[in-house]
């Protein structure tokens, strides 16, 4: 065979001229199946003729190494050229225009005999070069994942709602049909441009996200070199070829050459580092590519992408030293340990196979359909050994047997791994036996995925989200030019390396799930109007595309994950949890009158505005139900104290609608899970109603409890803060026979008793552990961790893995040791949340960057002077026995309770707290858990109650009914169902090591107590009255007609007998019509002149009767029923819990007799008359009308005997100043407003304070400031006449902040 030199005249080439093999797993194409004798022979003879070894291209190339060692090429054969020209210039292929260093996808077509000449291994012109003789290869290659991308740009798609249906449409280039006839993809089409007009289906986020593919995601794949172009500097580990040297020749990190060709630049980035093909690539070199979206590559070395805002370098511990893919990693062994593969020295082509990466010649649309290598190829299986075949029967050439043991021969360094087998781990006599994996080894896990239990951890993003602004421009990568739009992506929103789901994958089998191409987007328009704020995507299916998909997630270490993991938590399986909460765009926060609607700034929290108010008193609890596609507020769940649960239509927040109300004895904390929401009654018990048709709200089932007091959802259980009984622990699986199965209480002190009031459940999955640095051999357990405020004590740390027996981990016993806690007696605790969270380390270095728990806590003092002061304290509880306070904040005088939120601020999130109490809603950062941050009150809010905020939750995909709430884009794979997991949570606790099979159960708080009641309550409503108590008088201590659990227990405390004093009238701040009194509560809202007839200002006693009956006929039918007239003031509460002496009043013998089918027999009850007619001459005063007031001859105006909760009633937002009432109604600009300005805005002119018919400037001032000191406390309830500044009768653009106006036409 002739020797071919190697010849071109002239002198420097590009970076990509060396290059010239294919991919990953070539291997085996060049080891084992490369051309034989005779092919090498035809190929020689094709009549190139050899150029003398001092000329040519050695004339520059002097030293250059042989990229082709297993045949003799020569330049010419594989670049191109002239090898007879006597110049550079007439040697070398010039191009038709394409610049070496344009980032743009080019076409296929375009100048190719250039791009041969600069890199014979692009895919434009392979087949003409490396196909010569590797022809199967380059086929399949053109078709591979690696080729097309087709599951990274069709996932994207599927979830945006762009594509119908599951499978790849979309490639980076077209793949006709005829190309092949194997694969489930039938072909492929370049993604869609931006179009500016709007979709058919109204699809506005998807018409966007085309954009974002075309400038963004169109550069990971062997038709580009991607972004780390020759001479761009500071691209470590980015440098790479295209085409089949994308693999086959190796880079450098730096991207520097130290090839001996003295032609080469050694100190300009992007050349290859030799001359050189391998064809045995790299780790490195595969990582080039694989370090974004499920950062496989990343895991495999125990590197993982930093959240947002955390250093890294030399100086901060846990990172990287040096940048690398043009960022510092997360490098620690307490979070992110190797592959145990990687550990080893393995490489990522001793698992994966020539088919695997290069394709076999169909079209898939998934990595799992491309990927024929398992787990059991190599290990085997619980029964067999290993078949040293992939699931497509490929024989594994680089393994074998000796005797019974199976080695791996690494195909990149050659050295020898014994592999352990499955059988042996599982045989007692072998010297790899394990006994723990031997018990989870069984055919109960025959359809698990190993790497499911045996992934140590992942990065998980939950929630990405990208921006486009189209005030800017960018570069459509495949057009090539520049189009409006930029776009920005990548953004993360939580972090975390401990969560772990999993589901069903395409085979059936149990596999981890991850966060995977679905993105949220924000979007301003040319003019800079926001036009879509986060908008999350929805698919075709009508589901949410903000989800997970599962994913081999290269971690795998020796030690498994705790049994527990999946069999006692049902956030694995996709339920949600208190972590990743997106915060939207609403709050509702209710007051002393009613339940503010709250348009958030994100950008400023405290200057965040309500809107309107919705009336209602008394307000311990709400829970609100936000819809599953955007996480915008639907239906509002209400604890009106003393009297019952208010069901509202929020879906409008500016318009709110009462849909249902239901009396209950004491409803306290709220909580909603699937079609059903738990009511903590108090002494009444767990409550449970059907909930399917809210305006249908139907009690199903009861749980007796002592006094609960809030309760929180972790299907199948409902955990209840029990008041004196401390933990409650209920199965709620079927609500109409909810089961209590386990409790605990503590022991505080001497004088106070147990006070658990609020509940909080998270929990805590396995972590690595170290020794040393290295990564140690077992990991720290998992469990499910329920922190209860006491009252009196704090927080309480119970460990409920096992519901039936929790027990105590914080404080510590009273044994007289330094672990138990000191109460105060003027300290009492009211506010309590708990939630994982990623604490960065500081650009100075010190804690690295870790993921810790959390519970936030509200500790209210009394100070001397009688003052109180409320601070949050942050708690580590990462190790709950020891929990450590690492912060606390002033956050107000008198407390509530404690809201925590998570808003994202690309590129940050803030976790924040919310804490009502009288002095308005202070607001915490909580971002840096050692330097709590006070972001003052929420502006227009001078007290608080309850907060609630609508909260998208990213890792919730189904409901407690099953119900699917976010799609899964592959085919075939999905979440469990419910009956799945309720099988797996219900493993025996036993069989988990959880407690001995022979261990008798601890008692229950009241546990006797139970047991008498469950004998006696024949109609099981969890308590005993009417025919239940007639023989057991006795046990009702209060009076009130039934005995309770707490009273059955003996503990619950005789009611104190009034003094003689107190049931006088009393003084006049306690009057039942003064601000605060009963009457005022139940008449806020109702307008006393729409109910005077006679327009004398005075309402007699048939007109009252018809303004309490119509406060009392919440749902306006004009009908009161049962529940309703249980909110009628004095002995006819009691209604709501059955005691006879509320029949009294209403003259009826039973409650079956009480109804008012309409307004004729309906009477103001004596009692209240005298209340209300406190001067005795028949009437009830109303207020003035002030446009007389300056016609009364001096004379003082008339007592009010209306009872009113409100002095003023300003038309005007509470965000107003005297300047911007000027700015736009002041036409005349004199800085007054005269009647004529005010021809619109009459309501403005009866706040004249002289009635002369201009609002100065100096009585704009005062009103203004009447505005801020008193807030919504002075201001109109309803919406539109807060916000209509010019009269017009609708709030138009420009009347309202730009953040809550979008806030607001998000609904619409």
């Amino acid at each position: 065979m002739a020797t071919r030199d190697l010849g071109i005249p002239g002198g420097r080439i590009t970076h990509v001229v060396f290059a010239v093999l294919a991919l990953v797993g070539l291997t085996t194409a060049l080891e084992g199946s490369a051309p034989g004798p005779a092919a090498l022979v035809a190929f020689a003879q094709e009549g190139v003729t050899s150029v003398p070894k001092a000329e040519g291209c050695l004339a520059c190339h002097q030293g250059i190494e042989d990229m082709h060692p297993w045949l003799a090429l020569s330049c010419v054969d594989c670049h191109g050229g002239d090898a007879s020209a006597k110049s550079k210039h007439d040697a070398h292929v010039h191009s038709m225009g394409t610049r070496d260093d344009d980032e743009r996808v080019q076409p296929l077509d375009q100048d190719l005999a250039w791009r041969r000449f600069v890199n014979p291994t692009d895919l434009r012109v392979v087949k003409g070069t490396c196909g010569t003789c590797h022809e199967s290869l380059c086929n399949d290659l053109e078709l591979s994942l690696h080729g097309t991308t087709a599951g990274h740009l069709s996932d994207g798609f599927y979830e945006m709602g762009l594509s119908k249906k599951r499978g790849s449409l979309y490639g980076v280039f077209p793949v006709a049909s005829h190309k092949t006839d194997k694969g489930a993809v039938d072909s492929l089409v370049q993604p869609p441009s931006f179009t500016a007009t709007g979709t058919a289906d109204g699809n506005e986020l998807g018409r966007h996200f085309t954009d974002l593919v075309r400038k963004e995601c169109m550069q990971c794949h062997l038709y580009s070199r991607g972004r780390a172009l020759r001479g761009r500097v500071g691209w470590d580990g980015d440098y790479r070829s295209e085409g089949c040297a994308a693999c086959h020749v190796k880079y450098a990190r730096n991207g520097l050459s130290d090839s001996a060709d003295r032609s080469v630049s050694r100190t300009e980035p992007g050349h290859p580092w030799r001359h050189q093909m391998t064809s045995a690539p790299t780790t490195e070199t595969c990582t080039s590519c694989h370090y974004g979206d499920a950062s496989i590559g990343l895991h495999f070395r125990g590197l993982s992408q930093l959240p947002p805002g955390a250093p890294g370098g030399p100086e901060i511990e846990g990172t990287t030293d040096s940048p690398l893919n043009r960022a510092f990693y997360l490098n620690d062994n307490r979070l992110a340990p190797p592959d145990i593969h990687h550990e080893s020295g393995m490489h990522c082509i001793d698992c994966h196979t020539l088919t695997d990466v290069m394709g076999d010649g169909a079209l898939h649309g998934q990595m799992e359909h491309a990927v024929e290598i398992s787990c059991e190829g190599c290990h085997g299986s619980f029964t067999e050994r290993a078949t040293l075949k992939t699931e497509r029967g490929t024989r594994l050439e680089h393994m074998n047997f000796v005797g019974k043991a199976v080695y791996l021969t690494s195909k990149v360094t050659g050295r020898k791994h014994r592999v352990k087998q499955v059988v042996d781990v599982l045989d007692a006599k072998h010297r790899d036996h394990n006994p723990a994996a031997a018990k989870a080894m069984t055919g109960a896990h025959g359809k698990l995925e190993c790497y499911t239990c045996h992934a140590s951890w992942n990065v998980n993003f939950l929630g990405f989200h990208f921006y486009r602004n189209e005030a800017l421009s960018q570069q459509d990568l495949v057009s090539g030019r520049r189009t409006p739009g930029r776009v920005t992506t990548q953004e993360k929103v939580f972090t975390t390396w401990r969560s772990f789901y999993a589901g069903l994958n395409e085979a059936g089998r149990v596999a981890p799930y991850l966060t995977g191409f679905s993105t949220m987007g924000t979007v301003d328009d040319a003019d800079g109007k926001r036009v879509l704020d986060q908008h999350m995507p929805v698919t075709a299916a009508g589901l949410s595309g903000m989800t997970m998909v599962h994913h081999q997630l290269h971690s795998t270490r020796a030690t498994a994950r705790g049994c527990v993991e999946c069999h006692r938590s049902s956030s694995t399986w996709g339920l949600g949890s208190s972590n990743f909460r997106l915060a939207r765009h609403m709050a509702f926060i209710a007051d002393r009158r009613g339940i503010e609607a709250v348009a958030m700034n994100r950008a400023n929290l405290a200057s965040s505005v309500p809107l309107g108010k919705f009336v209602l008193p008394d307000i311990v609890d709400m829970e609100l139900d936000c819809e599953s596609l955007q996480g915008h507020a639907r239906t509002l769940y209400v604890a009106e104290g003393g009297r019952g649960v208010h069901v509202l239509d929020v879906s409008d927040p500016t318009a709110p609608k009462r849909l249902a109300f239901t009396m209950t004895a004491s409803p306290r904390g709220l909580a909603r899970f699937g079609d059903h929401l738990a009511v903590a009654d108090g002494v009444g018990g767990l409550l449970i109603y059907d909930v399917s048709k809210p305006s249908e709200i139907k009690l199903v089932g009861v749980a007796p409890t002592l006094d609960a007091h809030d309760v929180e959802i972790r299907w199948p259980y409902a955990y209840v803060a029990d008041g004196p009984g401390g933990l409650a622990i209920v199965d709620v699986r079927e609500p109409i026979r909810p089961k209590v199965v386990g409790g605990l209480d503590w022991k505080v002190d001497k004088d106070n008793t147990t006070e658990a009031v609020s509940v909080e459940i998270l929990f805590q999955y396995s972590r690595p552990q170290v020794l040393g640095d290295a990564p140690a051999p077992f990991r720290k357990p998992g469990r499910h961790v329920a922190a209860l405020l006491d009252r009196n004590l704090g927080a309480v740390l119970i460990d409920v893995t096992e519901p039936t027996r929790p027990k105590l981990l914080s404080p510590k016993a009273d044994t007289g040791r330094s672990g138990a806690r000191r109460v105060r007696d003027d300290v009492v605790y009211t506010g309590l949340s708990m939630r994982s969270k990623v604490d960065l380390a500081t650009p100075q270095g010190g804690e690295p960057t870790a993921e810790r728990d959390y519970v936030y806590v509200v500790a209210e003092r009394t100070l001397g002077n009688g003052d109180q002061r409320s601070n949050v304290f942050s708690v580590d509880i990462t190790e709950p026995e020891s929990p450590k306070v690492a912060n606390f904040a002033l956050s107000g005088d008198q407390s509530e309770m404690l809201v925590h939120a998570s808003f994202y601020n690309p590129p940050f999130l803030q976790p924040v707290s919310f804490v009502p109490g009288n002095a308005g809603v202070f607001l915490t950062d909580l971002s840096n858990s050692t330097e709590l941050e006070s972001l003052g009150a929420l502006q227009g809010l001078r007290n608080g109650y309850v907060v609630v905020l609508e909260e998208f939750p990213l890792d919730r995909m189904v409901d407690e009914t099953g119900r699917r709430l976010k799609d899964v884009s592959h085919e075939g794979s999905r979440w469990l169902y419910r009956a799945e997991i309720s099988r797996i949570l219900d493993v025996p606790g036993d069989l988990l090591g959880l407690f001995g099979k022979d261990d008798p159960l601890p008692n229950m708080p009241a546990a006797s107590a139970r047991a008498f009641l469950a004998r006696h309550d024949k109609d099981r409503d969890g308590t005993l009255r009417g025919d239940e108590l007639d023989d057991l008088a006795g046990l009702d201590v209060d009076g009130d007609g039934r005995a309770t659990l707490i009273e059955i227990a003996g503990l619950a405390t005789p009611p104190r007998e009034r003094t003689e004093s107190e049931q006088q009238e009393g003084p006049i701040l306690t009057r039942r019509t003064d601000q605060d009194g009963d009457l005022a509560r139940l008449l806020d809202g109702i307008d006393p002149l729409d109910y005077d007839r006679d327009d004398d200002r005075r309402l007699n006693r048939r007109e009252m009767a018809r303004a309490m009956y119509d406060a009392l006929d919440l749902d306006r039918d004009g009908k009161l029923t049962i529940d309703e007239l249980s909110r009628h003031p004095g002995l006819t509460r009691r209604l709501r819990y059955g005691d006879r002496s509320a029949l009294g009043p209403m003259g009826a013998k039973k409650r079956g007799d009480i109804a008012f089918s309409g307004f004729r027999n309906f009477n103001v009850q004596e009692p209240e008359w005298l209340a209300l007619d406190r001067n005795g001459d028949d009437g009830v005063q109303l207020q003035p009308d002030p446009t007389d007031m300056g016609r009364r001859d001096g004379l003082p105006p008339p007592v009010v005997e209306w009872p009113s909760r409100q002095q003023f009633r300003i038309p005007l937002p509470a965000s107003m100043t005297a300047e911007d009432l000027l700015e736009r109604l002041d036409k005349d600009g004199d800085g007054d407003l005269s009647l004529r300005e005010l021809k619109k805005r009459p309501d403005l002119l009866r706040l004249d304070p002289n009635y002369d018919g201009v609002l100065t400037g100096a009585e704009l001032g005062r009103l203004a400031n009447l505005v801020v000191g008193g807030g919504v406390e002075v201001l109109v309830d309803d919406f539109t006449q807060r916000w209509d500044w010019n009269g017009d009768g609708v709030v138009g653009e420009g009347e309202m902040p730009a953040f809550a106006r979008t806030a607001v036409d998000a609904r619409r």
